[in-house]
């Protein structure tokens, strides 16, 4: 109950929803958003969180559409990125629809921005994961040994982790 309000707080995306009322909602009611931008968003919405009851039943999916669209229209310098969806996913489970959107705003734009790059996206996923590997290498080097003869890149492993932080 309270880790959705506690991260609102922090961030301080609590405050853009209390000073902007109605803007989610005048975003929402917008009809210009790239065919582009919504094809991509209608492909992950339904990948996002598929076996969480609440993407499989009720509203969860058009929450997370509505989400992820509204902020393609407020960023258009943005626009859609991947992980987004998997981001505001979780939001939802722990906020409502007009919170979970200030909060990815809030991340995407002040906390992480680098990851949320027009023509960069991900590459601060992809930094992050050269600083892992060799984290890695000088920590648990049989660890990486292992995997090298595996044949399994650590970035394999952990792409989707850093994707969503």
């Amino acid at each position: 109950i309270y880790r959705g309000k506690l991260w609102q707080i922090c961030s301080g995306s609590v405050h853009k929803l209390e000073t902007q009322p109605g803007y989610y909602t005048s975003l929402l009611n917008q009809k210009e958003c790239s065919p582009t931008v919504e094809a991509e968003i209608g492909r992950d919405v339904t990948r996002s969180l598929p076996h969480h009851p609440f993407f499989k039943v009720g509203d969860g999916v058009n929450q997370l559409r509505n989400v992820l669209v509204a902020y393609s229209r407020r960023a258009h310098h943005i626009g859609y990125c991947q992980a987004m969806n998997i981001v505001a996913a979780t939001l939802l489970l722990y906020m409502s629809e007009e919170e979970a959107f200030w909060l990815l705003s809030t991340i995407c734009e002040e906390i992480i921005p680098e990851h949320y790059t027009k023509g960069l996206q991900l590459m601060g996923s992809v930094v992050e994961q050269q600083i892992f590997t060799e984290l890695i290498q000088t920590y648990f080097p049989e660890v990486k040994k292992h995997l090298e003869e595996i044949g399994t890149p650590v970035e394999m492993l952990t792409l989707p982790w850093f994707m969503t932080f």
